[in-house]
């Protein structure tokens, strides 16, 4: 096996290299991180599907979102990536048919 050291006088074993990749986890986000840095949770965004539509105040809660748009079935709306908005559809019954962050 050879190794490639760049731009160094170093000289690697084998051996070491593998065994630091395998002491190396990956880094998981979770949601309180997530809140941590304001972005909205997709996860709780989409346990919303099927409830009456609550609050402005209380989605905010619920999702982390900074913005939040709530509009009706057939509504146009634009479809921009923004990390902190929640985009909320509702039926007739102002039941939650759709519910998601990242659409502005």
């Amino acid at each position: 096996m050879s190794l490639l050291s760049a731009c160094s006088n170093v000289e690697l074993n084998p051996d070491q290299v593998s065994n630091q990749a395998q002491e190396q986890q990956p880094v998981q986000v979770t949601t309180i991180e997530s809140k941590k840095v304001g972005y909205c949770i997709p996860d709780e965004a989409k346990k919303l599907i099927g409830q009456s539509v609550p609050s402005e105040a209380e989605l905010k809660k619920i999702t982390n979102a900074g913005v939040v748009r709530i509009s009706r079935k057939g509504q146009s709306v634009r479809a921009n990536l923004v990390y902190n908005h929640l985009s909320v559809v509702i039926d007739d019954d102002s039941k939650i048919i759709y519910s998601n962050c990242s659409l502005r």
